[in-house]
């Protein structure tokens, strides 16, 4: 009886029917690692448990001493999730809405637009519970922490609505709803709503790895996810690596190695990048670091109503010492224009920041302008 419970408890928690995180989380590690070997790691080296009393939040902690240097885990290939290829259907009607919707064409030419398919793949492998991918899905949290999925929350807060972060978000959740009513809202091929999309771009915004980790023959800003290594939380300064593995069978691996030795009982942290500003974090992560070192400040300025060559000129000299500026026609004054000089950004950033090559490695995601406003800074950081 105890053994069919178990069973049903696990099937709730695949299909989704379950609120209990932990317990998604363990039939996920099950699938990534084998039963056997994370029943072994939990015993030895391993544990998995909530931050601050919340199944949203999760956390991995050292159930032994790592030494600088020590793998932690090594995740095969073949659990690592990538953009599949974009269907034939799907590739020519963006081509057709292309031609005939300049609209579309500027959205589907972004780069997070470009990354769709690794959205739609994960949303279905939600939904689908005959996806090789389904344990890793269902174990992700219900909300998406990022800025996009989560406007309401600040919507509020006026001061927080003239920020550039807001209105970044704001704009690309219209074109993300343009693009998904134009292009995937009567696809067979990526079918899933709108809500499941944003949900699954939020999961990959705030947790997905460059895939170039994995494949170094790879579009070079193509993501990937990583099942496990995205549980960790992040610690600024926290130095680690990541690096393919090859085993004895053949099979191949991503290794998460730590740079410094980890006390037994101490949480095991991810570094998502050191030279972060609280608005990138937030933009993808939901969280600001209070004092933050490489925080900044982004502002705008605007000049009316100039004529078409003194603002092309301006913009040209602005160019020329690394200002940026965007014309605009001006409505009320016709054949006028708007030259909108910025984002501009102030920094307290102190010394050099950490690289990638000591030991960071940044996960994808961020909006296109770096600037941290002082009404996004609220405590916290992402849960696993």
């Amino acid at each position: 009886m105890k053994k069919r419970k178990l069973k049903e408890h696990v099937q709730d928690v695949m299909d989704g029917h379950s609120d209990d995180r932990l317990g998604a989380t363990d039939v996920c590690m099950r699938w990534i690692f084998s039963k056997e070997k994370w029943d072994g790691l939990k015993a030895t080296s391993l544990e998995i448990r909530e931050q601050c009393g919340k199944q949203s939040e999760l956390g991995v902690f050292a159930k032994k001493e790592f030494g600088a240097g020590e793998t932690v885990v090594d995740i095969p290939h073949e659990k690592i999730l990538r953009c599949p290829p974009v269907p034939d259907s799907i590739e020519s009607e963006i081509s057709r809405l292309s031609d005939s919707d300049p609209k579309f064409k500027k959205i589907a030419e972004h780069d997070t637009a470009v990354n769709f398919m690794l959205w739609v793949a994960l949303a279905q492998a939600k939904a689908d519970r005959n996806s090789p991918f389904h344990a890793y899905a269902t174990s992700l949290p219900s909300k998406s922490p990022d800025l996009v999925s989560n406007l309401e929350r600040y919507s509020s807060d006026e001061a927080f609505t003239k920020t550039n972060a807001y209105t970044s978000a704001y704009n690309l959740k219209q074109d993300l709803a343009y693009f998904y009513s134009n292009l995937l809202s009567t696809s067979t091929d990526c079918s899933c709503t709108f809500e499941e999309l944003l949900w699954a771009r939020g999961m990959c915004v705030s947790r997905s790895f460059p895939a170039h980790l994995v494949d170094p023959n790879c579009w070079e800003k193509e993501p990937c996810l990583l099942p496990f290594v995205d549980l960790l939380n992040h610690k600024q300064g926290a130095k680690i690596k990541l690096c393919s593995t090859s085993r004895s069978d053949g099979s191949s691996g991503l290794a998460f190695i730590t740079k410094e030795p980890i006390a037994a009982g101490q949480e095991i942290f991810n570094n998502y990048g050191d030279d972060k500003s609280n608005e990138t974090l937030l933009w993808s992560y939901g969280f600001c670091l209070p004092n933050n070192p490489t925080d900044t400040f982004t502002f705008s300025l605007g000049v009316l109503r100039l004529d078409i060559h003194s603002a092309e000129l301006t913009s040209e000299l602005l160019k020329i010492i690394g200002i940026p500026s965007a014309i605009k026609a001006e409505e009320e004054s016709p054949g006028g224009v708007r030259l909108s000089v910025g984002p501009l950004h102030l920094t307290q950033r102190k010394g050099p920041t950490t690289t990638q090559e000591e030991g960071v490695v940044p996960k994808c995601g961020g909006p296109k302008s770096n600037g941290g406003p002082e009404a996004t800074a609220v405590a916290g950081r992402k849960g696993g």
